[in-house]
């Protein structure tokens, strides 16, 4: 009935199943995180024990921050906000030689969601080779999970898109 609700058992945690499925498949994963925090990368670096899956993590303030970080070529073929998604996606799997960049933002601040009158608008881009998928979402919650959960959303992508991958 929990269909895939359910990702691991006991302790696992969602960072770990995606780190054992990128190994199945022989796969490297980088990441990009904008906004006040850098959960995935936090979470996945503590939790790569080989360092093999996880090739590192990059943090940004705010997306124009990391729109300086794209080289001129990439940037001036980001005229709008997927197009500047997918152009941040190419920058990671180029520049950290990976197959898998995976794209989170944006993180509120503390004085941004407490002054909120609504819910955020937050973007998941995943790339694996030369498909990309963005994801926008609208997200709600107390101020001490709603980051934790916009990184969970984002790391709950990369294991379904990666459940969907044949191995090898």
């Amino acid at each position: 009935a929990l269909g895939d609700l359910v990702f691991g058992y006991g302790d696992q945690e969602l960072q770990q199943v995606v780190l054992q499925e990128l190994k199945r498949q022989r796969l490297r994963m980088a990441t990009l995180e904008i906004g006040a925090a850098s959960w995935i990368g936090d979470w996945m670096l503590a939790a790569d024990d080989d360092g093999q899956q996880f090739a590192g993590s990059l943090a940004f303030p705010h997306r124009s921050s990391a729109c300086q970080w794209l080289t001129d070529d990439a940037s001036e073929a980001a005229r709008d906000d997927d197009a500047i998604c997918i152009a941040l996606a190419r920058e990671v799997q180029k520049r950290f030689d990976t197959p898998l960049a995976l794209i989170t933002g944006a993180y509120p601040s503390a004085k941004e969601m407490a002054t909120a009158e609504s819910a955020f608008g937050t973007f998941h881009v995943l790339a694996h080779g030369q498909e990309v998928v963005v994801i926008r979402k609208t997200m709600g919650g107390h101020p001490d999970v709603l980051g934790p959960r916009i990184a969970k959303t984002s790391l709950d992508i990369v294991r379904r898109v990666l459940a969907d991958l044949p191995v090898g």
